[in-house]
């Protein structure tokens, strides 16, 4: 019994292409701009050039990136950020130094030698730091 491969149609593949294409940008209208507009409604929008920035010339500035920077601090001064930012930052970093401590033993493992054994007393823990 033979197994026979599909054939590969360009119509279907430039069918999927725009369908997807279609969907990422409805997405976007639905969820993406919204949420954009939520957060430029929460802060606090600063003055420039003597004049108050709202939120609709806000989202119209976001795509000039040289416009974009004092709307980026404004939302850096806010609580939210502050409360949200910062210790998501310590918690990534955690992650991170956790799995490249994993990722090291286990290919350790894999090539037969110890791995990070000697820096600390607990199977290496401190290379880590000796690595940053």
């Amino acid at each position: 019994m033979s197994v026979i491969a599909p054939k590969f149609k360009l119509s279907e593949f430039i069918k999927s292409l725009l369908d997807n294409a279609f969907w990422a940008i409805l997405i976007l209208n639905l969820i993406g701009i919204p949420a954009v507009f939520m957060i430029l409604f929460a802060i606090e929008m600063p003055v420039i050039n003597g004049e108050l920035l709202t939120p609709f010339l806000a989202l119209s500035w976001i795509a000039d990136p040289t416009r974009t920077l004092p709307i980026i601090q404004s939302f850096m001064e806010t609580d939210m950020f502050k409360v949200m930012a910062f210790p998501g930052f310590g918690f990534a970093a955690l992650l991170a130094a956790g799995t490249i401590f994993v990722e090291r033993k286990m290919m350790a493992k894999l090539q037969l030698r110890v791995g990070p054994f000697y820096c600390g007393k607990v199977e290496g823990i401190l290379q880590l730091m000796g690595d940053g």
